[in-house]
C-alpha cells in the first residue's frame, strides 16, 4: 500500500466509528508511519467531527412528528401562479445566502484549524509523536560525518550544528521526513543508558513562529522532554526520553 491508496481508503474513515474496522487498519497503520498522512487524517477528522457537532446542534421541533402525519390529510388551496413563482424565487434566494454563509464559515474555521495545524506548536507536537509512535529508518548509519553526507546526497538539511553533549551518543541513522511540504532530517540517537534522542532539522523560514533566539528553550512533553532553537537559517527541536536534566546534560 502507497500514500495515495491509504489516502483514498481513510476518506471514507470515520473517527470514533470505524476505529475498530479492519478495513482501514492497515491504511491507519501507514498514516501513523507517515507524518504528512497524519496530519491530513487529524485534518480530516477535525472537519468532520466540526460538521457532526454542527448536525446535532440543529434543534428538532417538538410537534414535528405530528406535523408530517397531518400533512397527509391537508387539502391545498391553489396559489395563484405568479404567488408560487415568486415565492419559488424568494426561497432559491434565501437558500443561496445561507449556503454561502455556511461555506465562509466553515472555510474561516478551516483557515483557523490551518493556521494552528501549521504553528511551531504543531511540528513539536508531530515530531514528538513521529519519535513515540515508531518510524522506519531511511538512512542507516554509524557516525555523525557519514549522516550528514547521506541527508546532503539527498537533498535533505545538511549544513546543521550539532550540540557537542550529542556527539557523545551512539549514531543509530536518520529519517528524511517532511513537515508541511518542508524537509526535515530527523537525526535518530541513543545514550549509553538506552534513552531514545532525536534532533530534528528544518529551514526557520518553515516555521515563523519558532524560537528565534539561539538559546534553547526546554518543554516537557509527557515523558519526552524538549527542546527548541533558531540558528543560521536553521531552526532545531532537540527530544529525548526522560526528564528535563537529561536534556540539560545533553545541551
Amino acid at each position: 500500500m502507497d500514500k495515495q491508496q491509504a489516502r483514498q481508503i481513510l476518506e471514507l474513515y470515520r473517527p470514533g466509528m470505524d476505529d475498530a474496522d479492519p478495513q482501514f487498519a492497515e491504511a491507519l497503520a501507514f498514516a501513523r508511519r507517515d507524518p504528512e498522512l497524519g496530519r491530513w487524517l487529524e485534518e480530516q477528522g477535525a472537519v468532520y467531527a466540526s460538521i457532526r457537532d454542527k448536525i446535532k446542534e440543529l434543534p428538532v421541533p417538538s410537534a414535528l412528528r405530528d406535523q408530517i402525519l397531518a400533512e397527509r390529510k391537508v387539502v391545498r388551496v391553489p396559489v395563484a401562479w405568479w404567488r408560487s413563482q415568486f415565492l419559488q424565487g424568494v426561497a432559491a434566494v434565501a437558500v443561496i445566502c445561507v449556503s454561502i454563509i455556511a461555506i465562509a464559515v466553515q472555510l474561516h474555521s478551516w483557515n483557523g484549524l490551518r493556521n494552528a495545524r501549521t504553528s511551531f506548536a504543531a511540528f513539536r507536537d508531530q515530531m514528538t509523536y513521529l519519535a513515540a509512535a515508531g518510524y522506519s529508518l531511511d538512512v542507516k548509519s554509524d557516525s555523525f560525518d557519514t549522516l550528514r553526507q547521506q541527508f546532503a546526497s539527498n537533498g535533505w538539511p545538511s549544513d546543521y550544528t550539532v550540540p557537542a553533549g550529542l556527539t557523545k551518543l551512539v549514531v543509530r541513522g536518520g529519517c528524511l521526513t517532511k513537515w508541511e511540504n518542508h524537509k526535515v532530517s530527523m537525526l535518530c540517537l541513543k545514550s549509553a543508558d538506552q534513552h531514545g534522542v532525536w534532533l530534528y532539522v528544518i529551514e526557520q523560514k518553515a516555521l515563523p513562529d519558532a524560537p528565534k533566539q539561539a538559546t534553547p528553550q526546554l518543554k516537557p512533553e509527557g515523558t519526552i522532554a524538549t527542546a527548541s532553537w533558531s540558528k543560521d537559517g536553521k531552526t532545531y527541536l532537540l527530544t529525548a526520553e526522560g526528564s528535563e536534566q537529561f536534556l540539560r546534560t545533553l545541551l
